[in-house]
Protein backbone atom coordinates (compact mmCIF):
# COMPACT_ATOMS: atom_id res chain seq x y z
CA UNK A 1 0.00 0.00 0.00
CA UNK A 2 2.99 2.63 0.83
CA UNK A 3 4.79 1.98 -2.78
CA UNK A 4 0.98 3.37 -4.56
CA UNK A 5 -0.33 5.35 -2.04
CA UNK A 6 2.88 6.45 -0.32
CA UNK A 7 1.27 7.03 2.93
CA UNK A 8 4.14 5.52 5.30
CA UNK A 9 3.82 2.05 7.26
CA UNK A 10 0.77 1.30 9.89
CA UNK A 11 2.61 2.64 12.41
CA UNK A 12 2.52 5.83 10.75
CA UNK A 13 -1.09 5.73 9.74
CA UNK A 14 -1.98 4.45 13.24
CA UNK A 15 -0.09 7.56 14.84
CA UNK A 16 -1.49 9.65 12.32
CA UNK A 17 -5.45 8.97 12.69
CA UNK A 18 -4.53 8.45 16.49
CA UNK A 19 -2.95 12.68 16.46
CA UNK A 20 -5.78 13.62 14.38
CA UNK A 21 -8.56 12.18 16.38
CA UNK A 22 -6.89 13.34 19.73
CA UNK A 23 -6.06 16.91 18.31
CA UNK A 24 -10.16 17.34 17.22
CA UNK A 25 -11.07 16.03 20.59
CA UNK A 26 -8.42 17.64 23.21
CA UNK A 27 -6.98 20.28 21.26
CA UNK A 28 -3.57 21.60 20.60
CA UNK A 29 -1.74 24.88 20.25
CA UNK A 30 -3.79 25.42 16.61
CA UNK A 31 -6.83 23.91 17.47
CA UNK A 32 -9.17 24.38 20.77
CA UNK A 33 -10.62 20.72 20.46
CA UNK A 34 -14.37 19.68 21.24
CA UNK A 35 -13.67 19.31 25.25
CA UNK A 36 -12.00 23.17 25.73
CA UNK A 37 -14.82 24.42 23.54
CA UNK A 38 -17.52 22.91 25.96
CA UNK A 39 -16.02 25.12 28.80
CA UNK A 40 -17.53 28.19 26.66
CA UNK A 41 -21.08 27.22 27.83
CA UNK A 42 -20.25 25.48 31.15
CA UNK A 43 -18.66 22.74 31.23
CA UNK A 44 -15.73 23.37 34.52
CA UNK A 45 -14.77 19.16 35.67
CA UNK A 46 -13.29 16.55 32.80
CA UNK A 47 -12.65 13.13 33.70
CA UNK A 48 -10.31 10.52 31.73
CA UNK A 49 -10.67 7.17 32.89
CA UNK A 50 -10.05 3.66 31.60
CA UNK A 51 -12.80 0.88 32.73
CA UNK A 52 -12.09 -2.67 32.21
CA UNK A 53 -15.09 -5.36 31.75
CA UNK A 54 -14.73 -8.81 30.61
CA UNK A 55 -11.27 -8.33 29.73
CA UNK A 56 -12.23 -5.46 27.34
CA UNK A 57 -10.59 -1.92 28.03
CA UNK A 58 -12.27 1.26 27.39
CA UNK A 59 -11.04 4.62 27.74
CA UNK A 60 -14.11 7.47 28.90
CA UNK A 61 -14.03 11.04 28.80
CA UNK A 62 -16.87 12.47 31.41
CA UNK A 63 -17.54 15.75 31.36
CA UNK A 64 -19.24 17.97 33.88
Amino acid sequence: MDLILKIGNIEDINMKIGTSIVNALLGNEDNIGFVYLLKEIGARTFYFTTETINNYSEDLLTII
